[in-house]
């Protein structure tokens, strides 16, 4: 994990390191280390290491679009040859395996990190259909159909609603693949041996590559923004969670669902 806001504008941006065993958080302090920023995108990258992509939004830090990777140890600023997108807000970002590139998503645009270089995939996206860009979304790659699964958010467009619509790429294209289903608006979403876990506001879910099912109601983790999910076994996902959607507060909890229940791991 890297970086984030305290939520007091760009003073509180962080640049700090951790790392997660399966039981307890640790602190590392690499030399070099990329500068401290909130909203920033992160990814396996499917050669062992992580990559860390941009960050910044209009009530945190400045926007950025460097690109380092973490190789376990150290980080290392990268060079590519064309800069990916200089965003102030959104950026999901999840490694797909059946086009062996990380799909970076910012609720309008659609990029690859192919490993070496960004390449923004000119296509019609979820965006085009919806009437414009969203926020809040949740990414994740689909075992079961071997493609990039995209779900929910918020519609920038004025009047802001929650939509509750389910994406999937191909490397080529976007399809619509589901309509309703979870209720819609913020979500997380993590891929597992079975397929896809997504946490909503109205529970978990499960996506098996052509219908989501609701897997627990809204119980465990309070429903909120911010937060990110990755998956912790072939069934298991672990959840950092942001702030409460009701009052705003963070959340200091960690929390694991073994497949079947929630349960506080902190």
């Amino acid at each position: 994990m890297f970086g984030g806001t305290d939520g007091s504008g760009a003073a509180g941006a962080m640049g700090d390191t951790w790392i997660w065993d399966g039981r307890s958080w640790s602190q590392l302090n690499p030399v070099p280390s990329p500068g401290a920023r909130a909203f920033a995108g992160m990814a396996a990258d499917g050669a062992g290491g992580i990559i860390l992509f941009g960050g910044g939004a209009d009530n945190a830090d400045q926007p950025r679009n460097d690109t380092w990777r973490w190789d376990g140890h150290t980080w290392t600023l990268l060079h590519p040859a064309h800069p990916g997108p200089m965003l102030s807000g959104s950026r999901v970002m999840a490694f797909d395996p059946a086009i062996h590139a990380i799909v970076l998503y910012t609720g309008a645009q659609t990029w690859e990190w192919t490993g070496s270089d960004w390449s923004e995939v000119m296509i019609p996206g979820p965006s085009a259909t919806d009437g414009g860009p969203r926020r809040d979304f949740a990414l994740a790659f689909d075992p079961t159909s071997r493609r990039m699964l995209m779900f929910g958010g918020t519609n920038l467009a004025p009047p802001s609603s929650a939509l509750g619509d389910t994406w999937a790429f191909d490397g080529r294209r976007w399809t619509r693949v589901a309509v309703g289903g979870p209720a819609g608006g913020v979500a997380v979403m993590a891929t597992v041996s079975a397929g896809v876990d997504m946490l909503g506001e109205d529970g978990t879910w499960q996506w098996k590559g052509t219908v989501w099912s609701r897997l627990a109601g809204p119980s465990g983790p309070d429903w909120g923004y911010f937060g990110s999910m990755a998956q912790a076994g072939p069934a298991s996902v672990l959840l950092v969670p942001g702030r409460q959607a009701s009052s705003g507060s963070p959340q200091t909890h960690l929390w694991l669902w073994d497949g079947s229940s929630w349960r506080t791991v902190t």
